[in-house]
Parts: C-alpha cells; structure tokens; sequence
C-alpha cells in the first residue's frame, strides 16, 4: 500500500456503471473491459459495467444522443437498470483549450462542451446516478499540438484545469461530481519514469497503450469505489511488476483530490 492511500475493503458488489467517451475510453478493449476484470476478481454478482462509445466524439455527440428517443444513450439513462455512476469523457484536446483565451473559458469548442456537459448531468442527476468526469491526458509529443502547448506538462495542466472547470459548473449544495484525475496520474509517472511515461501511449502519441488503458481503469475503479486499486489484477497483457507500479500511481493520484 503506497504511503497516504488508507487501506479500504474491496467493494462487495459491483456498482453498475455507464462510460461515454470516445477512443481514450475503447482503446485496448476499453477502460469499462478492464474495469470488468477487476469487479469480476471479487467474485459474487457479475460485472456492470456499459460503455456507449464512438471515436472522435465529443459531449455534444452523446447529449445529442441521448435527447433522441430510441437510442442506447436515452435508454441507458432513463429505460434502462438503476445506475450508480455515470462516467463522462469529453474529446480529448477540447478541455485544454479551457484557458489560453482572454477571458478564461471562452474558446467555442470548450464552451460547447461546458453547455453540453451541464444538461448531460441533468439526465445523470435524474437517473439517481453520480457523475464522474474522466479527466484525461496531454498528448506525448508535438503531434497536433497547439502552439501555446510547449510540452506535455503544459497540456496536461491545462486538460487538468479544464476539468476543474467542467466539475465547478455541475457542483452544488447537495451535489458534486467526482474527478477521475487520469490525467494527474499520467503526470505522476512522467514525473519519475519516463520510459514507463513514454510506453503509456500508443505509437501515434496520444491514444493509451495497454498501460494507458489499465492506469486509466485503475483511477476510474480508486475513484468510484473509495478502495485502493493496490492488489487489483494485472490485465491487458500486462506484467504483475508493472501493473503494481501504476498502480501505486492511480493511488496517488486520486489521494491529491
């Protein structure tokens, strides 16, 4: 157990959750497969674990989905079994362009996509489940990167920032999301081994190799579950010595919150 992460039990049963994303949610057979994997190792009642996803898409794509009778998005949401968590991925550079602008907050894109994630928690709010916002990550290297990006710390900060944004307009009294701080752990293993940080990518720099998808699904799972993910099945091809270390990163990173 890595220092300042408490020791909690793993969950009894699994919590049903619904993932929309894009391709950084269904690379590598998707963050909701591995998340499977790991509900599954506990044994009891089998996996609830959905994702609705489409590559490319953005919050404006699912809340449109999901206004139109008919389809998965709406039936998930109001047809369909009781949800716990619902976890939203947003188009992977659009909360990054949170804060070049003069004023904050301005550029179109992120605004869509702050409007489009405010009704969508809405729809959450209504089905009895939680939002979480699955923050995601700075691309690796200058590929399709803004010129006001100057590495990935700087990205990744702003993607950081942008979420922060999004999780301040659907906070109330009575209500507030969970950060997924994906992000942050990509950030933790940049930080101390970057080797470990340079393989977390695909070879086209910016969608997660299986150690990207399985980091990410061990924030995800630390996140909506309150355990620690230390202990929790390698998965995905990957090696018990490395899943151990991210591991500890995911834990980390959600302790920061």
């Amino acid at each position: 157990m890595c220092s300042g992460v408490s020791p909690l039990p793993s969950p009894s049963s699994s919590p049903a959750v619904l993932m929309m994303g894009n391709s950084y949610t269904y690379y590598n057979g998707g963050v909701d497969g591995v998340l499977r994997t790991f509900f599954t190792s506990f044994g009891g009642d089998a996996p609830r674990v959905q994702a609705l996803t489409k590559g490319g898409s953005s919050w404006r794509y699912h809340l449109q989905q999901f206004e139109a009778s008919g389809t998965d998005h709406h039936a998930a949401l109001v047809g369909g079994s009781a949800l716990d968590f619902v976890v939203l991925q947003d188009q992977s550079h659009v909360p990054s362009l949170c804060c070049y602008t003069s004023p904050r907050y301005i550029d179109p894109d992120f605004d869509a996509s702050a409007k489009a994630l405010v009704q969508l928690d809405a729809a959450v709010k209504a089905a009895g489940a939680v939002t979480v916002l699955y923050q995601t990550w700075g691309r690796r290297d200058s590929l399709t990167r803004k010129p006001y990006f100057s590495s990935f710390a700087a990205m990744n900060m702003a993607v950081q920032q942008g979420y922060e944004h999004y999780a301040s307009l659907i906070t109330s009294s009575d209500r507030r999301p969970i950060v997924a701080p994906v992000g942050r752990a990509f950030g933790l293993v940049h930080d101390e081994d970057y080797n470990l940080f340079y393989r977390l990518y695909d070879p086209d720099a910016t969608h997660p190799s299986a150690l990207g998808t399985y980091l990410a699904a061990c924030v995800v799972y630390a996140s909506v579950t309150g355990a620690s993910p230390s202990g929790l099945p390698a998965a995905l091809g990957i090696s018990a010595g490395e899943a151990g270390l991210l591991q500890r990163k995911a834990a980390i990173a959600v302790a920061l919150e």
